[in-house]
C-alpha cells in the first residue's frame, strides 16, 4: 500500500461520518419541508432557474463523466475536454426546452410515468417504470465499477469487497 491508502476500518469509519454528516445538513436545510406532498416532493415548486439548473447538472454529473473527460483531455488536450464538456452541456440546452414545455402541459404534475398513466394507460406507465428502473439500476452498477477500483486502491480491498462497501 502506498502512503495515500486508507486502513478498511478508517475508510468505513470516514464514509460513516461523511454519511452523518450529510444527514444532519439535510435534516438543518429541509426543515418544514415534511409537512405536505408538494413540499416534500417539489419544494412547493419554488425551486427557481438557477438552483434548478444546478440541481440537475449534479444529478448528471457522476463519476464515470469526470473519468471519461480526464481521459478526453489527456488524449486530445484542451480542445478534446473543450468539446466533451460542449456536448455535455448542450444535451443540458435540450433537455431544458422539454422539462419547460412539461412544466407548461402539466403544471401540477409530479413525474413523467404519472402523466403518462393520466393521459394514456397504467400499462403505458408500467413501460416507463420498468425503462427507469433499467435505467437506474445500469446506472448504479456503473458507480460501483468506477468507484470499486478507487476504493481498492485507497483501502487495498479487493474490488470485490471494495464494490460492496461502496453499494
Amino acid at each position: 500500500m502506498d502512503s495515500l491508502s486508507f486502513t478498511p476500518i478508517q475508510f468505513v469509519g470516514a464514509m460513516a461520518l461523511y454519511a452523518l454528516g450529510l444527514w444532519a445538513l439535510i435534516r438543518f436545510l429541509a426543515k418544514g419541508y415534511r409537512t405536505s406532498k408538494v413540499r416534500y416532493l417539489l419544494a412547493d415548486r419554488k425551486v427557481g432557474m438557477l438552483l434548478g439548473a444546478i440541481s440537475v447538472a449534479c444529478a448528471w454529473a457522476w463519476a464515470p463523466a469526470f473519468f471519461v473527460s480526464s481521459q478526453i483531455t489527456y488524449l486530445n488536450g484542451w480542445v478534446g475536454l473543450f468539446w466533451f464538456i460542449f456536448m455535455n452541456a448542450g444535451s443540458f440546452v435540450i433537455f431544458a426546452f422539454f422539462a419547460q414545455r412539461f412544466r407548461i402541459l402539466v403544471p401540477q404534475g409530479y413525474t413523467l410515468s404519472g402523466e403518462m398513466r393520466a393521459r394514456y394507460s397504467p400499462r403505458v406507465q408500467v413501460l416507463y417504470l420498468i425503462a427507469h428502473a433499467m435505467l437506474a439500476v445500469s446506472a448504479f452498477a456503473v458507480q460501483l465499477l468506477a468507484g470499486g477500483p478507487i476504493i481498492e486502491k485507497l483501502t487495498g480491498l479487493p474490488f470485490l469487497w471494495a464494490t460492496v462497501i461502496f453499494a
